[in-house]
């Protein structure tokens, strides 16, 4: 009993040296931390609620025309859309929408002497996803999903592309319409404040309803008329070469 209590004061008593050591007088302490109003803080120490994107260019290829030979080229399309941003922390929100038109359209169908078709192509698409950042430095690598709908059309004229009389030349129209699935990996880079660059790339997955309608040009103007489903995926090696406005800074 003796000894319970010899240990009892003990511990009081250290107890009470620890306490004391923990309380110092704040009035002689000196800060060692400068306050530099003038100081401006750094593009990573600054996070912005919104975004909006230009897509200055974009290099990828478009869903397939017909029997089109050459649909696995990729095309160039300079400032064909926008996108916008919600951002929170790591991960942005974000809606897009591009367009791309040609007025001179023109491929070799079925094999390169056969037809060559020459028309109006569009292609535009709609898609909202996400993007979720690696780091919150300078240089910022990402990846990103969207989900969205895609519509492709060609309207136009085929003739034989030789002197093989190989159909009679026909009107023809063709418009697929598209449930797009589309991952995607990218890096931006914060230049200055409110601005950045970015770069992505990634791979379309179509699921496509076509319709592909033919008007032959003969004395009955025969008409034909066809749909299908399927497939697709389309390369994009640039899918969007952005520049980045980023507004309404978090307090």
């Amino acid at each position: 009993m003796q000894m319970k209590k010899s240990l009892l004061i003990l511990f009081l008593t250290l107890a009470t040296l620890i306490v004391n050591a923990q309380i110092v007088r704040i009035d002689t302490l000196k800060s060692k931390i400068v306050y530099n109003p003038t100081k401006k803080s750094s593009v990573n120490e600054i996070a912005y609620h919104y975004s909006l994107a230009v897509k200055a260019l974009t290099i990828q290829q478009f869903p397939k025309v017909f029997k089109q030979l050459n649909a696995d080229d990729f095309i160039q399309s300079p400032l064909n859309g926008l996108m916008f941003k919600f951002n929170d922390n790591q991960i942005s929100y974000r809606i897009s929408g591009d367009y791309y038109y040609k007025k001179d359209y023109t491929f070799q169908n079925e094999c390169l002497d056969c037809e060559t078709m020459t028309g109006q192509f569009t292609n535009y698409s709609l898609r909202i996803g996400f993007e979720k950042n690696m780091n919150i430095s300078t240089i910022q690598p990402y990846f990103a999903f969207d989900i969205g709908y895609n519509n492709n059309r060609f309207k136009g004229d085929a003739k034989n592309a030789s002197q093989i009389n190989f159909t009679t030349p026909y009107e023809a129209n063709s418009r697929k319409k598209s449930v797009v699935a589309a991952p995607a990996l990218g890096i931006k880079f914060n230049l200055i404040h409110h601005v950045t660059v970015g770069l992505e790339g990634g791979i379309d997955f179509l699921f496509t309803y076509e319709t592909q309608e033919k008007a032959f040009k003969d004395a009955q103007r025969t008409r034909t008329f066809q749909k299908f489903n399927k497939f697709e995926s389309l390369m994009k090696p640039i899918s969007m070469l952005s520049l980045q406005y980023n507004f309404s800074q978090e307090d």
